[in-house]
């Protein structure tokens, strides 16, 4: 009888110790929450309090229908939600949780103002044109040195590179090089690399560009600031990018030399490349895999 009484008070005693574990305090609250928009997401921040009486924050917010929920350090002051849209307006709740692994406890639910997060921006890439040496042609050119195909051909050495005529059928500026492409296409980028040698005659100090419907009459749509930069009288290999102020779309374009280095009736590089603009809206590709 004695061993029973015993059993029932060690069993009453370890009873109430669980119950003793299972209570637990009600957190302590935060304070100054705020939200702010972020390119495709928010940003909350909030104020931590003096005795961080809390084991965790729970962050939730509705996406699709579903709500989700994120638990954030009690060290934390602030928490960057990503994933979102710009069309939709997003609340979000935060509530401090006590939580020893057999109770759970939890302070009162703060709710922010509604944001919209920042559309994300649409990128540009520049996609190289493929010209071949079939597809120009070029004014003036010198017989002696210098073929026209040389602008095209990938190579950048002192020994290939493109001349206009300095020797026979000299003709004043502007010089030129004419596309001929087999369908209207988008024209956005043209880059320039030097003649690889040690002057800095007969380089562009100033290009335009123009376009036109049939190969025989043109319009001038775009003029580079004069003065442009020529570098030094040494071996340049850098690629000269001039971005035009839009598109341009066209069968026939003509990049147009209106000024040298030195004043010179003649003009020289390496190679030239052409290129298109491909826009990607980032935010309609984060909508199609919201």
């Amino acid at each position: 009888m004695k061993k029973i009484l015993f059993l029932f008070f060690v069993a009453l005693a370890f009873a109430a110790c669980k119950k003793e574990s299972n209570q637990i305090k009600a957190p302590s609250t935060i304070s100054d929450l705020d939200v702010q928009p972020t390119v495709g997401g928010a940003i909350l921040s909030w104020a931590v309090p003096a005795d961080s009486n809390y084991t965790y924050l729970e962050v939730s917010y509705m996406k699709n229908g579903k709500k989700i929920t994120t638990n954030v350090s009690k060290y934390t002051n602030s928490i960057e939600i990503t994933g979102l849209l710009n069309k939709l307006d997003y609340t979000f709740e935060v509530r401090p949780v006590n939580n020893n692994g057999e109770a759970i406890a939890y302070s009162d639910i703060l709710t922010t103002s509604s944001v919209k997060p920042i559309r994300r921006p649409i990128q540009t890439a520049y996609i190289k044109l493929a010209i071949t040496n079939a597809l120009i042609d070029t004014y003036t050119q010198e017989t002696s040195e210098g073929p026209k195909s040389n602008l095209v051909d990938g190579t950048i050495t002192s020994s290939n590179y493109w001349h206009s005529a300095w020797s026979d059928g000299v003709a004043p500026l502007p010089h030129w090089i004419k596309l001929s492409l087999p369908v209207a296409t988008d024209f956005t980028r043209f880059s320039y690399v030097f003649r690889q040698n040690t002057t800095i005659s007969g380089r562009p100090t100033q290009i335009a560009l123009e376009t036109s419907t049939d190969g025989i009459t043109w319009t001038r749509v775009w003029t580079s600031p004069a003065g442009l930069s020529v570098g030094t009288a040494s071996v340049i290999s850098a690629e000269n990018i001039l971005t035009f102020d839009q598109t341009y779309n066209s069968k026939y374009f003509r990049v147009m030399f209106l000024a040298t280095q030195g004043n010179t009736t003649f003009v020289t590089l390496s190679e030239v490349s052409f290129y298109r603009a491909q826009l990607t809206d980032l935010e309609l590709e984060a909508e199609k895999t919201y």
